[in-house]
């Protein structure tokens, strides 16, 4: 029995995938098992699959029908075999010591999760540079505390920087056919768990696609976000009621947020009825105006988010030029 099962969910990612693979494969620690699943991808990326798994016993294949991250994700899980899982996004890459770190983190302060940080790039060869290491071992209000964006840390949704007991996914696994899955998926395996230990080095590579500008373009299934929200809302009335008002701002800053989105990237030519869309979301910003404005959110978020309530212009126009100049950011 393999002591991490490494579960990596492809699709479409033929350019990338070798790269990736082998960054886990070069990993310091070696008894690792590393599942590829094939989400019923129209590229080469199942046949790529079925070679590396040739070249390596450690790697196992699952080939099935497209069911989105959450379906991949889950797929994994049911053959994983490992004591420990860790996912990794099939366009990254990551640390060759990152495994061995985290289970080193996991196992010496004896927590459900180790969490490491990552680093966006769209540089293969990129190097992260030293940094002084800070751990911090936290109980599960700690870890709700900085969920909620009630502590001053840095939050982070993903899971692909992070290393779980086996145990979480008997009680928590990934819901499947909505995006924003990994918010999800975090707050529900956080009621479950007793203590996170989180360190600021990072290990994990997040690919940024130089041209993938128009991926980050408005679409209807953004909306996601909101339904996500929401269930934490009516979850934290079970789980963590304390934690219920802040869910409640956390669903009014997902509100505002997609509107920044929809006006600094555009919408997609989908047939999507955006107009709707954006009024619906702006009738929720006024409405929890002042929640937002004595909210923690930057002061410059609280600059639009006053102008916003004006006249969404005034923002639009800004966020448009912030993008041009500043790129895919």
């Amino acid at each position: 029995m393999p002591i991490i099962s490494v579960i990596v969910p492809v699709y479409n990612v033929e350019d990338y995938l070798e790269y990736c693979v082998h960054s886990i494969l070069n990993q310091t620690l070696k008894d690792i098992e590393i599942v590829l699943v094939d989400d019923g991808t129209p590229d080469n990326s199942g046949v790529i699959c079925d070679k590396l798994a040739e070249e390596d016993e450690r790697i196992v294949v699952i080939h099935k029908e497209n069911g989105g991250l959450s379906s991949a994700r889950n797929a994994g899980l049911a053959v994983a075999r490992g004591k420990y899982i860790g996912f990794v996004d099939s366009d990254d890459w990551i640390e060759p010591d990152m495994y061995e770190y985290l289970l080193n983190l996991i196992t010496e302060n004896n927590a459900d999760i180790a969490d490491c940080e990552m680093l966006e790039t769209s540089i293969r060869d990129y190097v992260i540079d030293k940094e002084c290491e800070q751990i911090e071992f936290l109980n599960r209000s700690g870890a709700l505390d900085i969920f909620f964006r009630i502590s001053k840390a840095n939050i982070n949704y993903c899971v692909c920087d992070k290393l779980f007991k086996r145990e979480i996914f008997e009680k928590v696994t990934f819901t499947e056919g909505i995006i924003f899955e990994d918010i999800d998926f975090n707050y529900r395996a956080l009621v479950n768990i007793e203590s996170i230990v989180v360190s600021n080095v990072k290990k994990y590579y997040y690919f940024k696609n130089p041209e993938g500008i128009s991926r980050n373009s408005f679409r209807e299934k953004d909306m996601d976000l909101l339904k996500v929200w929401d269930n934490i809302i009516k979850m934290s009335e079970t789980y963590s009621l304390e934690y219920k008002v802040y869910a409640e701002f956390n669903r009014a800053r997902a509100d505002f947020g997609l509107l920044c989105k929809m006006f600094k990237y555009g919408t997609r030519n989908d047939g999507g009825d955006y107009n709707k869309i954006r009024k619906e979301l702006l009738k929720s910003v006024r409405s929890n105006f002042w929640m937002l404005l004595k909210g923690r959110l930057p002061s410059n978020r609280k600059v639009l988010l006053i102008l916003m309530t004006i006249n969404y212009r005034l923002v639009e126009i800004p966020l448009r030029c912030l993008r041009i100049l500043g790129g895919n950011k």
